[in-house]
Formats: structure tokens, C-alpha cells, sequence
């Protein structure tokens, strides 16, 4: 069986900036970059476009094969089947989130996001207008987790506006949480969602795990 793994020298000599903005005595950890290698069917057909000089538009058709494979995918890990017709690709994690943001919520509303975070979920959540209520993770003593009762007072926050509330529950680069904690606040009653039928909305990331969110 091939090893997907990679050395610290192979990571070193790559050209993208998690290995090469800090010195090799750091071990970075800012950014949630894919360390190993990927898989062979995934670099035979990328390298079928490259041997072809294949970088031309693609078909609308393209993606259906793939919207198909997707659902059947979650069906059998996860126990849910998402219609493949209502699926969307995105290349661009933040643009889906950004994307997100502006059709459930207006100008001046509360999005709530889990900090320390990657940057530019910040950055573009505020850009849109919108207020960033942080709501930071917190130690428990061995490792950090999401800080639920913080959440519920974050959420009470949102609710105070008027139009679309978005919470925003994504895991953390790099510290992420464990999945008892995430489990814990979704087992209880949303006592926000009784009071507003249409909110809070929970947009999920999930750009390194299908199980996550």
C-alpha cells in the first residue's frame, strides 16, 4: 500500500508558504495546508490536463459526475443524501462562506465565529458589513474547546437583530475542538430557534474533513 506521507525535508522543498515563511525550526501550524501526498487517481488526472496543455473552459455538464459521487459519498459515510441537482461547486472556500453571508443576512447583522480562526473569515465577514461577534474557544486544561455557555450569550447578542441572523460554528485553524463539545450544543434545544423561526443560521466549512460539520 503507498504511503501518503510525506518527510519535513519533501514538505521544506516545496515552494507554498506554510514551509517557507518561518525557519526551519519552526514547525508551522498557521495554516491548514495538505501535508501529504494526494491520491494517484487525483495525480494521473491532473497530469492528463498538463500532458494535453488542457486549461480551456470546461462544460456545465463537468460537474454532475462529481455532484453524483458526492452524494453517495455522504449517503454511505454519514447516513444523508443530498440532492445532486441542488449542489454547488466552489473553488474558493471564502467566497462560499462570503456567498453564504450575503443571502441569509443584511448589512449590520451579527455573525458569530469561533475564534482563533483563519484570517480572512474575519477580515470578509466584517468587509460585508456585517458585525464579527467572537466567541472565543476556551482550555479546559488539556486542550481547547468550544466555549458553550460564551455561545449562548454570542447568540443572544445576534438575535438583538432584526433581519437574518447567521452563526457561524466552523472549526478552528489549527486548535479545532473535540467532537463531544460540538455534540453537546447541538443535542440541546435551541432555545434561539424557538423565538426566531428563521434563525440562527449555521453555514458549515469544511474544507479538510466531510464529517465535521
Amino acid at each position: 500500500m503507498e504511503s501518503f506521507l510525506l518527510s519535513i525535508d519533501q514538505l521544506r522543498a516545496r515552494s507554498g508558504g506554510k514551509w517557507k515563511m518561518y525557519p526551519s525550526d519552526v514547525l508551522p501550524a498557521f495554516v491548514a495546508d495538505m501535508d501529504f501526498r494526494v491520491a494517484p487517481s487525483v495525480q494521473a488526472a491532473v497530469e492528463r490536463f498538463t500532458e494535453k496543455n488542457d486549461y480551456g473552459y470546461g462544460q456545465m455538464t463537468d460537474t454532475v459526475a462529481l455532484f453524483a459521487a458526492f452524494s453517495e459519498w455522504m449517503a454511505r459515510r454519514h447516513n444523508w443524501r443530498p440532492d445532486p441537482t441542488l449542489t454547488h461547486a466552489q473553488t474558493y472556500v471564502v467566497q462560499g462562506l462570503l456567498a453564504t453571508i450575503v443571502a441569509f443576512s443584511e448589512p449590520g447583522d451579527g455573525v458569530i465565529v469561533q475564534t482563533p480562526i483563519y484570517p480572512p473569515f474575519l477580515r470578509y465577514t466584517g468587509e460585508s458589513g456585517r458585525r464579527v461577534i467572537e466567541n472565543p474557544l476556551v482550555h479546559d486544561g488539556d486542550r481547547f474547546v468550544l466555549d458553550v455557555e460564551g455561545l449562548d450569550k454570542a447568540a443572544a447578542q445576534a438575535t438583538m437583530i432584526p433581519q437574518g441572523k447567521i452563526r457561524q460554528e466552523v472549526p478552528s485553524t489549527p486548535p479545532g475542538w473535540a467532537q463531544p463539545h460540538w455534540r453537546r450544543r447541538h443535542s440541546q434545544p435551541d432555545d434561539h430557534q424557538r423565538r426566531d423561526p428563521r434563525g440562527p443560521r449555521l453555514p458549515g466549512r469544511d474544507a479538510h474533513s466531510d464529517g465535521n460539520n
